[in-house]
């Protein structure tokens, strides 16, 4: 344990955290803990909302319609009904098929076509980039709302810096599909509070890691002394919360303050 100065605790904070049996709090330190923001590459399936010409048009054609008779009946210019059915090609919603003992080929719904008339969406392969946090103590992708400190942070603020464990940045093999998901689950659920959302997204698959840079999370080390021996435990309170999990990695990991 290094010499450097314990950070000062409120009468309020030496109550809550004081209270470890059979140990003393004796001491306490402001700590960086290690957390890289990882840039994911990802393939997911993506639910759009249908444009509305583009569902009339699934509608015109499901009816019976030619390409020909949909401009004319729904009264659109040919350059608009030329991109919507372009559009529809690409999300494999239509197509070129010749009917039944016929030689000529006229666009028609797909199957795939038949369920945006059921649900007035469209589901579109895609691949798209995220950023993450990945947890060097934890070793598992999770999100982080509050402000995280770069390495100069902790230099300027004589902040004391763990490390991971182990001590290396996270590979894909690392970062599991699930936890990914869920990430991206609650940040868009609050996006959709925020505002009227147009599109949903199922993550398939991770892909490749672009981008991963070192960052640390803000807490306090907590250093507690038994009453009775020499052993001493080390703690961590994040947004004034202990957290077991961290503690039990950290002492796992024989790193010393």
């Amino acid at each position: 344990m290094n010499s450097q100065k314990s950070t000062y605790l409120t009468p309020k904070e030496l109550k809550r955290y004081d209270n470890r049996q059979g140990f003393d709090l004796v001491s306490s330190r402001k700590v960086g803990l290690p957390v890289y923001k990882v840039t994911l590459q990802a393939i997911c399936q993506i639910r759009k909302q249908i444009p509305p010409i583009e569902e009339y048009v699934l509608k015109a054609m499901d009816a019976g319609l030619n390409s020909e008779d949909i401009g004319n009946f729904l009264g659109l210019e040919q350059e608009i009904l030329k991109d919507a059915m372009i559009n529809l090609r690409r999300s494999e919603d239509i197509d070129l098929i010749a009917p039944e003992g016929s030689s000529m080929q006229v666009w028609q719904l797909t199957q795939k076509g038949k369920i945006p008339l059921k649900e007035a969406q469209t589901i579109v392969p895609e691949e798209r980039t995220f950023e993450i946090n990945f947890d060097g103590l934890l070793r598992k992708a999770r999100w982080y709302e509050q402000w995280l400190l770069k390495p100069r942070d902790l230099r300027q603020d004589e902040i004391i810096e763990i490390d991971p464990s182990p001590n290396k940045p996270p590979e894909l093999p690392d970062i599991k599909l699930k936890d990914v998901d869920e990430i991206i689950s609650e940040l868009e659920q609050k996006r959709r509070r925020k505002q009227e959302q147009q599109e949903q997204q199922d993550l398939l698959a991770l892909k490749a890691i672009e981008r991963r840079s070192r960052f640390f999370q803000p807490a306090l080390a907590l250093i507690y002394k038994a009453k009775e021996s020499d052993e001493v435990q080390v703690a961590f309170a994040i947004d004034g919360l202990r957290s077991d999990k961290h503690e039990e990695v950290f002492a796992h990991s024989r790193q010393k303050l």
